[in-house]
């Protein structure tokens, strides 16, 4: 079935990150969605990203309290920030492996957390 859209914000270091996803549950505990990311650095080589891309997870199991791992690739810009560096490109592009926990409170609403 399809997930619940999730929203999530952090602040550390003078970064605030925003992200969004969402997917469906296309096998048995594999979830095939989309991913997106909005980081905004307070720093002087910082900036703002933008990125998106597709995600790939896999639940360990169906129990209430649940290991994941989810797989992404993203594409995106960022703009402002070191311009006049050398080198200096704005296209972003990265890959990311996140294990994770999730924990079901009640029949649709799951609680989780994940070390991206």
């Amino acid at each position: 079935g399809l997930t619940g859209s999730g929203f999530y914000r952090g602040s550390s270091f003078g970064r605030h990150l925003y992200g969004l996803r969402a997917g469906y549950f296309a096998l048995d505990r594999t979830l095939v969605g989309v991913k997106a990311h909005y980081l905004r650095s307070n720093h002087d080589w910082g900036g703002e990203w933008l990125t998106a891309g597709p995600l790939l997870r896999y639940q360990f199991t169906r129990t209430r309290v649940s290991p994941f791992v989810e797989l992404a690739y993203a594409w995106g810009r960022t703009w402002t920030g070191v311009r006049g560096a050398p080198n200096f490109d704005p296209r972003v592009q990265y890959a990311s492996f996140a294990p994770g926990l999730n924990v079901r409170l009640g029949p649709y609403l799951r609680l989780e957390t994940a070390l991206e």
